[in-house]
């Protein structure tokens, strides 16, 4: 029993909201607190209430009110939140409850927490406050009076949306369209980074403090219809770091690969330790070619048995072999000449045109070859240069000679490209030149083909700096068919240069380096090595340019035609050996050439 004043019956009773006192009044002029949270429980001291109290009425605990604010992170980081401006009655709130929205809850008594979600997307988050009276959201009745009011208050609810860690820029665009990647915080500590379209490296690059951004990257002109991932990583083919989603929808006009594949100023830059490797391994092979083995055989050989191997190709194919001194009018020579030439380029451009894996007939593969046709046939122009002026200035006819077997080599690349995997590949063997009538000596002839390739490897070289704010053109949203074309003729410009320098310069009997090597050696070298190291970089791109991860594709093209041409050269020097000449003649004493030729007019003497 606990005494609650002179009478002994109380005339009303209540219970707090939370339950821990209870209030009695007995007619008196005070009310008695008794404290329910101690056993035995006990009588606190009166309160006066200035009249007679019949009755006790608690006002019920009110809800509180709850706000939140979010602050997203990016997935894989935290996101925010904070309920700290919530408010209650009591002016105490002690418990927070949060629903992450993604399948995750918490209770805190702190009213900010931060939360991880793993991938991007939309979420909706609620967070449910408790006041110091233990009212929430429901409402406790105990028969007479209402202790918790709770109410829906008490709970907050916002939407909001998780980005990728990774922000691409736009996240839709068509084949060959530039995009930008960017992470204002990126965590990553290798440099650079490996910039990866699905499984496929397409670009390096070095983070600055924790900003990770390249604003031109280009969706690869071979790309499929639908949603591909582009991924962030620390080598080539290794782990993802992070990674984020593209669509790729349809455009009629835009890139191809082979545009694409080509190297950037900034990956050429990055490559050109690797490629200068390659390429002196290269020069070396090659000194090793020119100064015996096999070279000497396949010349000599190839020297004492020309019309051998001529004759039966002449005897067949009759169309493909002219006398240089057949008579023919000046406006059929003019005609032949430029529809030989044009035909040419045009048959260069087909070929090069299935680099592009994605060739086939739509207006992305016209507009290659439309620049292909005249990317070749300005760099076939351009090294001829100092020939034709040399012949101008001597008062001599010009011969124009299309080398017939070269268009099998040029073939034989592109397969060998194809088949490789090698973007943008490579076409070597199409040859189309103007020779002097009558023949100049072997040192007129180096230092004309060292001034030619010298010209070539200037237009290259410009080729390349031009092809820089042309690519950008031609990579938005929305490019004109001229700069379509105008891209992939620049980039065959200058990789046709670069490579008819690499494997132009190789001192073989058929091709201008035997010429340029006996003329100088020195110039040789230079120009060996010029066209060396920028076709090498070609292939490599867009390796890392590091020396311990040059890509092993650069290699090909030199230890298969190192192989090739030893097998050629020591055959067919066993093969005339046990075989020696019988008078073969020359066909009723006029000379023949093993290619298709026009003599195109110049000033006689």
């Amino acid at each position: 029993m606990v005494p609650i004043g002179s009478i002994s019956q109380p005339d009303g009773i209540a219970i707090s909201t939370n339950g821990s006192t209870a209030y009695t009044a007995d007619a008196s002029t005070s009310v008695t607190p008794i404290d329910l949270t101690v056993s035995p429980v006990r009588a606190e001291a009166s309160i006066a209430v200035g009249a007679a109290s019949f009755g006790i009425a608690i006002e019920s605990d009110q809800a509180p009110t709850a706000r939140l604010q979010v602050i997203p992170g990016a997935a894989g980081r935290a996101t925010t939140f904070n309920a700290s401006r919530s408010t209650s009655p009591d002016g105490k709130i002690i418990r927070y409850r949060w629903n992450f929205g993604d399948g995750t809850t918490a209770v805190t008594r702190t009213p900010v927490v931060r939360h991880v979600y793993a991938s991007a997307g939309s979420y909706q988050a609620t967070v449910t406050v408790t006041s110091a009276g233990g009212t929430s959201l429901a409402t406790t009745y105990t028969g007479q009076t209402v202790s918790n009011n709770g109410s829906a208050r008490a709970r907050a609810t916002l939407s909001f949306h998780v980005a990728a860690l990774l922000q691409v820029t736009p996240p839709t665009g068509s084949p060959g369209m530039t995009i930008s990647l960017h992470d204002a915080a990126f965590t990553g500590t290798c440099r650079p980074v490996y910039i990866r379209f699905d499984h496929n490296p397409i670009a390096q690059t070095s983070p600055s403090g924790q900003v990770l951004n390249d604003a031109h990257l280009v969706i690869p002109g071979n790309a499929s219809l639908g949603r591909h991932r582009i991924s962030v990583g620390c080598t080539a083919t290794g782990a993802n770091l992070l990674s984020v989603d593209v669509r790729v929808v349809n455009a009629k006009n835009h890139l191809s690969e082979f545009s694409v594949a080509m190297p950037t100023l900034g990956q050429f830059g990055r490559i050109l330790p690797g490629a200068g490797a390659i390429g002196i391994l290269m020069l070396l092979l090659g000194r090793l070619i020119s100064a015996g083995f096999p070279s000497e055989w396949l010349n000599r050989t190839y020297e004492e048995n020309r019309e051998r191997f001529s004759a039966p190709l002449r005897r067949r194919f009759p169309r493909l072999f002219v006398t240089r001194g057949a008579p023919r009018s000046l406006a059929r020579r003019l005609a032949a000449g430029t529809g030989l030439f044009l035909a040419f380029a045009a048959f260069g451009g087909l070929v090069n045109s299935f680099l592009d894996p994605s060739f086939g007939l739509n207006r992305t593969t016209l507009w290659l070859f439309l620049g292909q046709f005249i990317g070749i046939g300005v760099i076939s122009l351009i090294g001829q240069v100092p020939t034709v002026l040399s012949a101008l200035r001597g008062h001599r006819q010009i011969h124009l000679q299309v080398l017939t077997g070269g268009l099998i080599i040029a073939v034989a690349c592109v397969a060998t490209s194809r088949a490789i995997g090698l973007s943008p590949g490579y076409c070597y063997g199409l040859i189309a030149g103007f020779l002097i009538v009558p023949e100049h000596d072997d040192k007129d002839r180096g230092r004309l083909h060292a001034l030619g390739s010298l010209c070539v490897l200037v237009v290259s070289s410009a080729a390349f700096l031009l092809a820089i704010p042309v690519f950008h053109a031609a990579t938005s949203a929305s490019p004109s068919p001229a700069l379509l074309i105008l891209d992939p003729a620049l980039n065959v410009v200058f990789l046709a240069g670069f490579a008819s320098l690499a494997f132009g310069m190789f001192p073989l009997p058929f091709l201008p380096g035997r010429h340029v090597a006996k003329w100088n050696e020195t110039i040789w070298l230079a120009l060996s090595g010029a066209g060396l190291i920028g076709f090498v970089g070609v292939l490599l791109a867009p390796g890392s340019g590091s020396n311990g991860e040059v890509h092993h594709v650069g290699l090909v093209p030199m230890l298969v035609a190192f192989a090739v041409f030893g097998t050629i050269s020591l055959s067919a020097l066993i093969y005339f050996h046990y075989h020696p000449v019988e008078n073969e003649g020359r066909d009723g004493g006029l000379e023949v050439e093993a290619a298709r030729s026009i003599d195109l007019p110049g000033a006689d003497a």
